[in-house]
């Protein structure tokens, strides 16, 4: 360096950069407006499951469905998700 002191970044720090920070923000608030756009039937079974990570029985159990409707709602909501994540990667 200029200073004459050396500095030395640690490979193994979990501490991300600020570009991976700034990533992972951008991925955050994409997700959050997919899941937004998603109706309440949808988008209440995909957060009890993939994010409070309940099984199948328990989300059925919660919301009186049963477990079939559970997955069936799963499955539509991870493809809505997925088609309101292309579409706004796509407005890039």
């Amino acid at each position: 360096s200029q200073d004459g002191k050396e500095y030395s970044v640690d490979p193994r720090s979990n501490t991300p950069s600020p570009e991976e920070s700034l990533q992972s923000k951008q991925a955050f608030l994409a997700v959050e407006r997919g899941l937004s756009s998603l109706s309440g039937n949808l988008k209440t079974v995909i957060v009890l499951y993939e994010i409070e990570g309940l099984s199948y029985e328990e989300v059925s159990e919660v919301l009186g469905i049963s477990v079939g409707t559970v997955k069936s709602r799963l499955a539509r909501a991870r493809e809505g998700l997925r088609r309101r994540l292309k579409r706004l990667r796509e407005q890039k």
